[in-house]
């Protein structure tokens, strides 16, 4: 039994992200931005590897700036969402 099982909470998870999409016939059924073919996972890598939001953006068609701002604050929501869950009781 999963923690959001337990709870009886629906935890968050990209499906409530607006922006995004998920369609099994495109691109492997990888998260993508909205209508496009460009994975999230893509974005991620590029932004790891040290580019900036204004690069890849620049070097991928179909993003803005504000696009990736709100995939990234959607994911900070869900890792603190999932933090919070985890917290041991006092």
């Amino acid at each position: 039994m999963t923690m959001q099982e337990k709870s009886g909470k629906k935890l968050l998870g990209w499906e409530d992200c607006p922006g995004v999409a998920r369609d099994p016939r495109r691109v492997g059924g990888a998260w993508t931005f909205g209508n496009t073919r460009l994975p999230l996972y893509i974005v991620f890598q590029n932004l790891a590897g040290g580019a900036t939001i204004e690069e890849v953006t620049q070097w991928f068609e179909g993003i803005t700036e504000q696009q990736i701002k709100e995939v990234l604050a959607h994911l900070a929501r869900m890792l603190e969402e999932d933090r919070i869950r985890e917290e041991p009781p006092e």
